[in-house]
């Protein structure tokens, strides 16, 4: 659904239905991230959830937050500022993907309930293998009883935050989970009317120095791309997205056509 409705948002089309096709989008996403955190909080419980060890460059997955969530925060008027010390940027070995899962949540949150001010991520090294990001926020703050049950599954801060902010109070719970399955934590400090910082803390290796040049970007233009699926509706959501993008597409419904039409053509990507 959600890739229909981006491939129609690329259309020429009425401001009340643009403003109408934005609510879907909206609505989709936030259907989707329910979704996410109830199957993760199902798998976290039945003891399912597997990390995926890598090298990642942390000084890349902060800039996709900062890409992610700064321009909202401005949006608001309240900057998003991150801080990295020398010797903590670089490559590390952990789960990127769940690791990034943590801090977005920590940093969409601490810009939904920041209206001045500032956002602050800091990020250091307080000793040999410990990874330690702090997002600190200006925010409404939150007190004793509310922080003893920050954490638990669908507790939030009131009924009226639930009200005005939406979410269903897993994201913490899941963000704390991840973070003690890796081997580290998740801890809060906040007082009412003077901001929160959330603190994770992770024992993590360091990985392989980038020793090679970045790599320079690339156009999607006149890409080759063959795209195989089962799916019919699969299908049609990639022949209205590619070749938005300028990709020229071959779509092909399973994998024998798939080979044949490799062994036919020169692809740049294969999906």
């Amino acid at each position: 659904m959600l890739g229909m409705l981006q491939a129609m948002a690329a259309e020429p089309m009425a401001a009340t239905q643009k403003e109408r096709l934005e609510v879907a989008l909206e609505s989709g996403e936030t259907l989707t991230a329910l979704l996410n955190d109830l199957l993760d909080a199902s798998k976290i419980e039945a003891g399912r959830l597997e990390l995926l060890e890598a090298d990642f460059d942390l000084t890349r997955l902060l800039a996709r937050m900062e890409t992610a969530f700064g321009e909202t925060a401005r949006k608001k008027g309240v900057p998003l500022r991150i801080d990295i010390a020398p010797e903590a940027a670089g490559d590390w070995i952990g789960d990127k993907v769940r690791i990034g899962q943590i801090l977005a949540n920590l940093i969409s949150n601490a810009v939904k309930f920041t209206d001045q001010g500032e956002v602050a991520l800091s990020v250091d090294v307080p000793s040999a293998g410990l990874l330690r990001i702090a997002v600190r926020d200006s925010g409404m703050g939150m007190n004793e009883a509310t922080l003893g049950r920050l954490f638990s599954p669908y507790a939030q801060a009131s009924a009226e935050t639930a009200h005005t902010h939406g979410g269903t109070g897993l994201g913490l719970a899941i963000s704390r989970s991840l973070a003690r399955m890796m081997g580290g934590d998740i801890t809060v400090t906040s007082a009412v009317g003077q901001g929160s910082c959330f603190t994770l803390e992770l024992p993590l290796q360091r990985g392989r120095s980038a020793t090679t040049e970045p790599e320079s970007a690339r156009s999607l233009a006149d890409l080759h791309v063959l795209a195989a699926d089962d799916n019919a509706v699969n299908r049609q959501v990639l022949s209205a997205i590619l070749p938005s993008l300028g990709v020229e597409l071959t779509v092909v419904e399973n994998g024998d056509q798939a080979v044949a039409a490799w062994r036919e053509g020169a692809y740049d990507l294969v999906l």
